[in-house]
C-alpha cells in the first residue's frame, strides 16, 4: 500500500526477489509495471489474495484506519501485515482478532497507535506480533545539520527538487 519513494523500492526489491507485486494508491497513477489498484472502491479487490501486505502509507483522513477487519480478511489465510508507515492506519483492535481467529498469521509493527505505547499494553504480550523499534536512519548531529542548511539554501534560491509537502495532499 503506497507507490511513493519507499514504496516503488520496496516493490522493487520484493519482485526482485520473486514476489508477485499488487500496488494500491489513493489514486490513479499511469505507467506502473505492476497490478495496480487505486482509490477506496478498490481496496478489497487489493487485498484479496494477498499474503503479505506492506504499509507505507502517509497518513491523511483518507488512510486512518484503513487497515480494518474487513480488509484483513480478504487476504489469505495464514498471512501477515508489515506496516512501516503509522501506527494509525491499523486498528489494533481489529489485528488482534484476525490474530486470534488465525486468519493471518504474524504482523510485524514499525511503529504503533499511541507512540510511546504504556508498558501495560497488550500489544507488548503477543507471540504473533513482532515490534521493530522505528529507526529510519541515523545521521549525526554536523551532517544533518549541514544536509538542513544546504536544503534551505537551495529552496531559497529556487533549486530545491526535494520532496515537499503538498496541502492539497495533506502530506
Amino acid at each position: 500500500m503506497g507507490y511513493g519513494q519507499m514504496g516503488k523500492a520496496v516493490a522493487d526489491a520484493l519482485n526482485g526477489l520473486g514476489f508477485r507485486i499488487k500496488i494500491w494508491a489513493r489514486s490513479i497513477r499511469e505507467d506502473i509495471p505492476y497490478a495496480y489498484y487505486y482509490g477506496k472502491d478498490n481496496l478489497i479487490p487489493f487485498a484479496t489474495g494477498c499474503d503479505v501486505l506492506v504499509c507505507l502509507l502517509p497518513l491523511t483522513q483518507e488512510t486512518t484506519a484503513i487497515i480494518n477487519y474487513e480488509l484483513m480478511k480478504h487476504m489469505n489465510k495464514g498471512g501477515c501485515l508489515i506496516n512501516a508507515a503509522r501506527g494509525q492506519h491499523v486498528i489494533e483492535e481489529d489485528l488482534f482478532r484476525v490474530l486470534d481467529e488465525e486468519w493471518l498469521s504474524y504482523a510485524f509493527l514499525d511503529v504503533l497507535s499511541q507512540e510511546p505505547m504504556p508498558v501495560d499494553a497488550p500489544i507488548w504480550n503477543r507471540k504473533n506480533i513482532i515490534i521493530l523499534y522505528h529507526c529510519a536512519a541515523y545521521i549525526n548531529a554536523e551532517i544533518g545539520s549541514n544536509v538542513i542548511a544546504n536544503n534551505i539554501r537551495k529552496f531559497d534560491q529556487g533549486l530545491f527538487n526535494g520532496l515537499q509537502y503538498k496541502p492539497d495532499l495533506g502530506y
